[in-house]
């Protein structure tokens, strides 16, 4: 299980912090609230919404990031 309380504090973070919600089949769209979906604790939605905060300080289009590393690791499937 991952640990979404540990802050993202860079640029690579933040992608490894996409890059893992991927491989862990968890991605969301970041516009939406982490506390919708059934597949996060309650304590792991309150911690997402930090992270997700923290994506957009650090990435200029974390949607765009998100949308290439999927495909990238989905590339194979």
């Amino acid at each position: 299980m991952t640990d979404y309380s540990k802050p993202i504090q860079s640029r690579k973070q933040a992608i490894d912090f996409i890059l893992r919600l991927c491989a862990d089949d968890k991605l969301f769209h970041f516009d939406d609230d982490p506390h919708d979906f059934k597949m996060f604790e309650i304590y792991e939605a309150d911690n997402l919404v930090g992270r997700v905060d923290e994506l957009f300080c650090y990435l200029k289009d974390p949607h765009k990031v998100a949308a290439a590393l999927m495909e990238i690791y989905h590339e194979h499937d």
